[in-house]
């Protein structure tokens, strides 16, 4: 199985999430491209599934670049994706915990990208407790993807 994942962080744990699915995509065997938003030119379609992440910026707004990043692939380059899953990080303390989340599944399946699975929040860190956390979410995330292809053959 062949997985991207493309995500925006300002203070690293975004990127520490991505780095622990990343981990435990190829400990299942599997590959996995990890791309920073704005630093790659690659064409998504060609992967079985694209996790995309993201911190929430405020009070419940998705940052610019990934809304940029998200523009780039859903409508100016149409590098849509064929299968999709979200993941975050944010801070309880805001009204709109980890909304980013929320918005760029809504901005998916706007653009008719099928997305799997729950969405991923997580409170500021993956380290410690929530490290599971991530790597059940991320092994629940990878059967989906192979419900799924077993489905469409």
């Amino acid at each position: 199985m062949k997985s991207a994942i493309v995500f925006t962080t300002i203070s690293g744990n975004t990127q520490e999430v991505a780095e622990l699915i990343t981990e435990t995509i190829t400990k299942n065997g599997g590959e996995c491209d990890l791309f920073h938003t704005g630093r790659f030119a690659v064409n998504l379609s060609l992967y079985d599934i694209v996790f995309f992440g993201s911190y929430t910026w405020g009070d419940g707004k998705l940052p610019v670049p990934m809304r940029k990043e998200l523009k780039r692939i859903l409508i100016d380059d149409k590098d849509i994706p064929k299968l999709a899953t979200v993941f975050g990080t944010g801070d309880t303390n805001y009204h709109f915990f980890c909304r980013a989340v929320d918005e760029m599944e809504y901005h998916l399946n706007k653009h008719g990208v099928e997305t799997i699975g729950s969405k991923l929040k997580i409170e500021q860190s993956c380290r410690g407790s929530q490290e599971q956390k991530v790597i059940e979410w991320t092994n629940q995330i990878l059967n989906g993807v192979i419900d799924y292809e077993t489905s469409k053959n």
